[in-house]
């Protein structure tokens, strides 16, 4: 009967430390911000409209869709598609500045990705603040899922 017992609390021990609730799938990856704002962009665009530019083509097949006000010598970077992929969420909103958050991760479990963008404007002015929050992250696969978040609140001062 004490060899049952000893059995019994082997297992009971392996199963309790094989089960750590700490165990969460989903990690924070790195990126690199790209902030073009110093070139005043008209998009054509809505707020919440997200991009994922895997090669040289889309990007500039991208590119050609923008109606420049003060771009049109700007000079983009250029970007290894082989190593690296582009990923972009529009937000616009109104205030007299804008604060960003910004994530990215990618969830284990399932094997998709997440691109959060938190915006708060703050002020009273009657100012149109938009943006494209580009980042270069590492190449992800054509077939991944890359999910888009957009948060945005307004402060009055």
């Amino acid at each position: 009967m004490k060899r049952y017992l000893i059995y019994f609390l082997v297992l009971l021990s392996a199963f309790a430390f094989s089960c750590s609730e700490d165990d969460d799938p989903t990690q924070t990856l790195n990126y690199e911000l790209l902030d073009w704002t110093e070139c005043s962009f008209a998009f054509s665009f809505q707020s919440g409209d997200s991009f994922i530019i895997n090669d040289t083509a889309s990007f500039n097949a991208l590119i050609d869709t923008i109606a420049y006000t003060n771009c049109v010598n700007f000079d983009y970077p250029e970007i290894d598609f082989e190593n690296y992929t582009l990923l972009g969420l529009f937000s616009e909103g109104g205030g007299c500045e804008a604060s960003y958050d910004r994530s990215f991760t990618r969830n284990e479990d399932i094997q998709n990705y997440e691109y959060k963008v938190t915006v708060n404007y703050t002020g009273g002015c009657d100012m149109l603040i938009m943006h494209a929050n580009w980042i270069l992250v590492d190449k992800i696969p054509e077939n991944a899922v890359v999910l888009f978040q957009l948060y945005q609140t307004s402060q009055q001062q």
